[in-house]
């Protein structure tokens, strides 16, 4: 496009005027460029800032391939739901929301010098019609017209707004000429736009090759009518030969005066110096364009966009956001995407979901496989993914698909996400939450709202059914789960973490690692979250950020420590007490008069660590290469631990270790494996079991835990080491030490 740029406006005298129509950025028009929610998700948001933050961001990329006129913001009134052609291309039903959010994009465009052009003047929203396929007519009378179409673009106009474009529209009550296109009507272009509203900017026509006027006016005709109607721009002229002979004839014969022509062409060159083309300017440097397109502060534009817009309905029993975990048995369904779409990766990180999908046009047989496969879920998460963008085949929502969900709502809690147009909501009850669109960005904010890391502040642009009006939307505040965003949000500069990178890169490379993952967070939102390398220097697969690692010695704070805070915090434990309080085995031993808080802190005086495996290397049935009720603890690839082992033989030698260093800090592993025995007699539990239910699952920590491979995918599971010594095997999902694999935490 902006080589396409750089030639014409070389071989051009007079510089051109080059427009886009681009209502919701580049990306509507163009690939590997941005693409903004639609007006129908900014008819959600509240702060009108943000719209204007965006179309000025919009400018800013216009200017960068080279346009100087963008056909937006569409001011229509969408008051119809059935109207399939502007639909969710307007702000909405409430013609003053309309226009000023109609303003704030004008402004936005023109402030970043761009030429906007509001459309499609007089109003399209009342049509049951596309003026592409036919002449549609809206049969309101004026008084109608009046106050409600044309209440946005009288708005604009005495707000400074530089174009119109103009409608193929029959509108009998403005002008009653049969099969006339508003678009080529003196009096609606001339009497009432520029003479009765005062409009002195261009008036564009809507493109002159659509059925609206082509199926009437042959081309030429159709040309030299929209001039004559008071035009100064046609757009999209169907034979531009047959229209420039056309309009020169129309000039000879006085049907065109020249007067009216040359003032057409100032107005246009007004325009053309007003956005800078008053001069040759240097061509578009083509390297780095995508780069400067896809800026890090669009992107995160956007994000704020989508979350802005993001809106509740029909949350009268509050579900949303989900708070305590343990209540739900959580699935969730996606119908129209395939499995393992960002919605659903984004809720595993808050909860354990298993996730299906369906195809839209899933049979009643697919669904009652489905609807098996959920019966022993409480809650399901319905995800309503690429749907149709009108009622044309009920936005493609099939009769199966509601049949589906009504079922389930008979016994189950439904949460409904619609990633698409409001209006298909008509098809449901019950609760609801509105995406309107279905980009990656919506996906996992919408998750994330689901789960409360953020709130919710969206209103309905359209009424959608007799339970959801325009305006409708429950404001929802985040209860502090992590947030996933983008660095910006938190004033950290994106580029400055590219230092991480590099850092991370560096140590694969020196083979320090084969790879990793970074996470860093700040004020509970994480900002920066990467994957680097593969599982092992050999196999190839690359690392992802929902691979498992092994934790080691962490599970003594991750697992312990918190244990032991608990039992505290329930007055179930006193710091303060020797050890053989709580464990009386220890009686008479070095141990009995040891405080829980001395084992804390590692001043009991106790060794670092034993190593237990070196005797167990040599003695004969400690190992066995097979499972079984003698043999339960895995240890490695074919490799069980005896049952009695830790109880016969490790737990003895830690009772009878020397103390050293008493009231001295000595680190040692020993201190972990007396409080793992505490908690157990105190909370009489198994370690594993109380950090599990009374921590990991209530957290939402879907893959943290004990005894991994008893429910997470192998091949999830990042290598924990090369054993050389002892195991002589890669340890994959199988923990390091051997006194506490199968409590280590994963």
């Amino acid at each position: 496009q902006v080589q396409l740029v750089n030639y014409l406006q070389s071989v051009s005298r007079i510089p051109l005027l080059i427009s886009i129509d681009a209502e919701c950025g580049l990306g509507m028009r163009l690939d590997s460029t941005m693409t903004f929610p639609h007006e129908m998700a900014l008819g959600a948001i509240r702060d009108n800032k943000l719209i204007y933050n965006m179309a000025y961001e919009i400018a800013r990329q216009c200017r960068a391939i080279g346009v100087h006129m963008d056909m937006a913001p569409v001011v229509d009134v969408n008051d119809n739901p059935y109207n399939p052609i502007i639909n969710e291309r307007s702000f909405g039903e409430n013609k003053t929301i309309v226009a000023a959010k109609g303003i704030a994009y004008m402004q936005g465009l023109q402030d970043g010098g761009i030429l906007a052009v509001a459309k499609h003047f007089p109003g399209h929203g009342d049509s049951f019609e596309d003026s592409h396929l036919t002449l549609p007519v809206i049969d309101r009378n004026a008084r109608q017209m009046d106050s409600v179409e044309l209440y946005p673009f009288k708005k604009l106009i005495n707000q400074g707004l530089s174009g119109i474009m103009t409608a193929h529209l029959s509108v009998p009550s403005l002008d009653p000429t049969i099969n006339l296109a508003s678009s080529l009507s003196k009096p609606i272009v001339t009497d009432l736009l520029k003479i009765k509203l005062g409009f002195s900017g261009l008036a564009i026509t809507d493109a002159m090759n659509m059925s609206g006027v082509s199926h009437y006016y042959p081309a030429g005709d159709r040309d030299v009518k929209a001039l004559m109607a008071g035009n100064d721009i046609i757009l999209l002229a169907e034979n531009i030969p047959v229209a420039f002979r056309s309009i020169l004839h129309a000039v000879g014969t006085g049907q065109l005066s020249r007067n009216e022509i040359d003032a057409k062409v100032r107005k246009i060159l007004m325009a053309k110096y007003l956005t800078g083309l008053k001069v040759k300017r240097a061509p578009i440097q083509v390297s780095g364009i995508t780069l400067r397109l896809n800026m890090q502060k669009a992107k995160y534009l956007n994000q704020q966009l989508v979350e802005a817009s993001l809106t509740v309905l029909g949350n009268a029993d509050k579900t949303l956001p989900i708070r305590d975990l343990l209540q739900y048995k959580f699935a969730e369904v996606s119908i129209g995407e395939l499995n393992g779409n960002i919605f659903q990766k984004t809720l595993g990180r808050y909860a354990r979901v298993p996730t299906f999908s369906t195809y839209k046009d899933g049979t009643d047989s697919d669904y009652a496989k489905l609807e098996d496969s959920l019966r022993s879920f409480n809650t399901v998460i319905i995800a309503l993914h690429n749907l149709e963008k009108s009622d044309k085949d009920n936005y493609g929502v099939r009769g199966s698909t509601r049949d589906f969900i009504a079922r389930l709502q008979a016994h189950k809690r439904i949460i409904l996400v619609v990633f698409g147009n409001p209006y298909l909501l008509s098809n449901f009850v019950g609760l609801q939450n509105v995406a309107y669109d279905d980009s990656p960005t919506a996906q996992s904010l919408t998750a994330q709202l689901i789960f409360g890391a953020i709130g919710a502040n969206g209103r309905l642009p359209v009424t959608a059914s007799s339970q959801f009006k325009a305006g409708d939307g429950e404001v929802i505040n985040p209860i502090g789960r992590i947030k996933y965003t983008m660095p910006d949000e938190l004033g950290i500069s994106p580029a400055s973490l590219l230092k991480i990178d590099s850092i991370a890169i560096d140590g694969i490379v020196k083979k320090a690692y084969p790879g990793c993952t970074i996470m860093a967070i700040k004020d509970g939102k994480v900002f920066y979250a990467k994957a680097f390398g593969t599982h092992t220097y050999l196999d190839r697969t690359l690392t992802q950020l929902d691979d498992v690692f092994d934790l080691a010695s962490v599970t003594k704070i991750s697992s312990t420590v918190l244990a032991t805070m608990k039992l505290y915090d329930q007055g179930l434990l006193d710091l303060h007490k020797p050890i053989s309080t709580y464990l009386p085995e220890l009686i008479n031993t070095n141990k009995q008069n040891i405080r829980l808080i001395d084992l804390l802190t590692h001043q009991a005086g106790l060794v670092p660590y034993i190593p237990f495996y070196l005797a167990a290397m040599k003695e004969p049935g400690v190992f066995s290469p097979d499972s079984s009720a003698g043999y339960p603890v895995r240890v490695a690839q074919h490799m069980y631990q005896r049952a009695d082992y830790f109880k016969q033989v490790i737990w003895k030698q830690v009772i009878a270790s020397p103390i050293k260093t008493p009231g001295k800090y000595v680190y040692s592993d020993l201190s972990m494996y007396f409080m793992r025995a505490v908690v157990e007699k105190v909370s009489n539990d198994k370690l594993d079991n109380f950090a599990m239910k009374t921590f990991y699952e209530p957290l939402g920590l879907t893959t943290m835990g004990f005894n991994p491979r008893n429910r997470i995918a192998v091949n999830r599971f990042m290598p924990t080491e090369n054993d050389k010594l002892w195991r002589k095997q890669l340890l994959v999902g199988d923990v390091h030490e051997l006194v506490m694999q199968d409590f280590s935490v994963m």
